[in-house]
This record gives C-alpha cells, sequence and structure tokens, in this order.
C-alpha cells in the first residue's frame, strides 16, 4: 500500500491537505473494518487502543491529530517492511521431524537406538 502520509506531520488541521490525508486514509482503512464496522483509531487520544465506527475515528483524527509515532499502518492494511533479513523458507513439519529422527538416532518406533551400549545376552 503506498500512500501519501506526510499530510500527518501537518500542524494545521483545518488546511485542505490535512482533509484530504484524512480522506485517503479512511478510504483504505475502510476495507479493514470489524464486521460492524469500527477500525483501529490513530488519534492522539486513542492511538490504537480503541475501535470506533469509521466517521468516530474520522473526527477524532481531526479533533486530536493522527499519532505521529504511528509510522508503519499494521491495522490498517500495511505490511511491516523487514530490511536486510533473508525471508525464511519454511520446510513441511514432517520433513523436520525426519530429519531431526535421523540426528538423534530415533528409529520408526520412536525408541532410541545407542548402538555402542547394547547388552545382548544369550542364553
Amino acid at each position: 500500500m503506498l500512500i501519501d502520509k506526510s499530510w500527518t506531520y501537518l500542524r494545521n488541521r483545518l488546511s485542505d491537505e490535512y482533509w484530504n490525508g484524512i480522506s485517503a486514509f479512511i478510504e483504505v482503512a475502510k476495507n479493514y473494518a470489524t464486521s460492524i464496522g469500527h477500525i483501529s483509531c490513530p488519534c492522539m487520544k486513542c492511538r490504537n487502543h480503541e475501535m470506533h465506527p469509521v466517521e468516530t475515528v474520522r473526527a477524532h483524527i481531526h479533533r486530536f491529530g493522527f499519532d505521529p509515532l504511528y509510522r508503519t499502518w499494521i491495522y490498517h492494511g500495511e505490511v511491516e517492511a523487514v530490511s536486510g533479513v533473508d525471508p525464511i523458507v519454511n520446510q513441511p513439519v514432517d520433513e523436520m521431524f525426519a530429519v531431526l529422527e535421523d540426528v538423534a538416532g530415533i528409529n520408526d518406533d520412536h525408541r532410541m537406538l545407542d548402538e555402542t551400549h547394547v547388552d545382548l545376552e544369550y542364553a
């Protein structure tokens, strides 16, 4: 999701730019509303700890301002970027257990095989 966030830092909350920014934010946030139409409120008062109807969130952002610490909008559909980290490749769990069993010397019956300490007595 690419959305202009510069409006969130504007001091003049009466400017057209701020109002347009709120509208753009609300349009995106609606896609992540609960079944009853509530979204997480990123205003300075709620700081994403409260969920409200869309129009209440719009009013809160206008009245209290947008939380400047909310930079990656994870509660409104933005995926947090991870830089410099290789993606984790998920191997099937069964394959992982098979490798661990081989390393630990566990057979199909899940009993330990320790061939160096086996004492067999024959009568």
